[in-house]
């Protein structure tokens, strides 16, 4: 049997990017640098990035929102921390809350918490 060049049968050389995850890159862009440390040196504070990530909806500003699942936040989080997976984070408290140390200096970023419909969005310490 032939081998059949990949061009050949997935139409993408002459296909440009959407762009559609491009919100989602510049989300995780300001989260690293702006809460990476603390998340890095603390569980806790990492537990509460996931509660901040999960089903909230982030609207930059550009207006794009983005939001995350559960397992997708915990992706967020073991990026930022550098280690595991996100089965580390997944599930590990209750979502919807956005800790005022991570809405702070998101908000200055342009980044805000919004309701997506999945879940009530709560703001404290």
């Amino acid at each position: 049997m032939e081998a059949v060049p990949i061009s050949d049968t997935l139409p993408v050389e002459s296909r440009p990017s959407s762009r559609a995850l491009q919100p989602y890159k510049a989300f995780e862009a300001s989260v690293d640098p702006l809460l990476g440390e603390r998340v890095r040196a603390d569980g806790n504070s990492a537990a509460e990035l996931w509660r901040a990530l999960t089903n909230v909806g982030w609207r930059g500003p550009d207006g794009q929102v983005v939001s995350y699942s559960s397992r997708a936040a915990g992706n967020v989080v073991a990026w930022v921390r550098e280690e595991g997976d996100y089965m580390d984070w997944y599930c590990g408290s209750d979502a919807g809350f956005v800790a005022d140390w991570v809405s702070g200096p998101l908000a200055e970023a342009g980044w805000s918490p919004t309701v997506n419909g999945l879940a009530r969005i709560e703001t404290g310490k």
